[in-house]
């Protein structure tokens, strides 16, 4: 994750997301563990952001620990728990070294927070480090931005109507020899006669499917499954985003 990424936006993150169907993403995840896990109960969420997605688990009943590298956005996650009174562990921690052995029966990661992993091996640390966090039998379900998506620089969008408080103006460059996207964030937040203006840099690695997958067994995970995002349809070319499920043996 980049220096200037999930940082000065970080109070701002939820109105931001305001429209996203984090319940319906719960109940797309809980179905997929369902289907391969007898019965989770202690969750791990990696790059929980503000812990909505977490939240969303936890009244289903999971355990929920969240996990996040940007000490401000979990600075806001713990305010947003506080205010719900929904019981849910958080630290500051990186997926690719994370401190845990044999401690959870599912690890999630939603919203492409993987592509954030951009060093060379460090998807596969990340696998390698949900695999340690997971006790046997354990699931591992991630999405991820597909090249694709990334060639097409979806990123590059705003919004900067009148009457907005959250305005802002992203680009997009895709270099296909390194596989980054870098996505150059331009915000402002109008409070009352008051405009706070900043930016944000953040960067993504495209995977390809077989990357990944190799990835995954390398690991010592077993693959159960590679989706369109949010349907049951087997992952294809020509798709944004990818969701995986994969096992620990037993």
């Amino acid at each position: 994750m980049g220096t200037r990424s999930f940082g000065p936006v970080a109070p701002y993150y939820d109105h931001l997301m305001q429209s996203v169907p984090y319940e319906r993403w719960a109940d797309y995840t809980e179905a997929l563990l369902d289907a391969t896990h007898p019965d989770p109960a202690d969750l791990l969420e990696l790059c929980c952001g503000t812990g909505k997605f977490g939240l969303a688990m936890a009244r289903r009943g999971y355990r929920v620990t969240g996990a996040d590298l940007s000490y401000p956005m979990v600075a806001e996650a713990r305010r947003v728990v506080t205010r719900e009174g929904t019981a849910m562990d958080l630290l500051v921690a990186d997926a690719c070294a994370l401190p845990f052995e044999e401690r959870f029966d599912a690890v999630v990661s939603v919203f492409d927070s993987l592509n954030y992993i951009t060093h060379d091996g460090g998807l596969e640390e990340a696998f390698a480090s949900a695999y340690r966090a997971l006790r046997p039998g354990g699931i591992f379900a991630f999405d991820m931005n597909t090249v694709h998506a990334l060639e097409e620089e979806l990123f590059t969008q705003s919004r900067t109507g009148e009457g907005e408080r959250l305005r802002y103006d992203w680009v997009s460059s895709w270099d296909a020899k390194t596989r980054l996207s870098t996505i150059r964030m331009r915000f402002e937040w109008q409070d009352g006669s008051e405009v706070r203006e900043f930016d944000e840099v953040h960067v993504q690695r495209g995977y390809e499917d077989d990357e990944i997958r190799e990835g995954l067994a390398a690991t010592g995970f077993e693959l159960e499954g590679a989706y369109i995002a949010y349907t049951l349809h087997p992952l294809r070319e020509g798709a944004s985003r990818a969701y995986y499920i994969a096992v620990r043996p037993y």
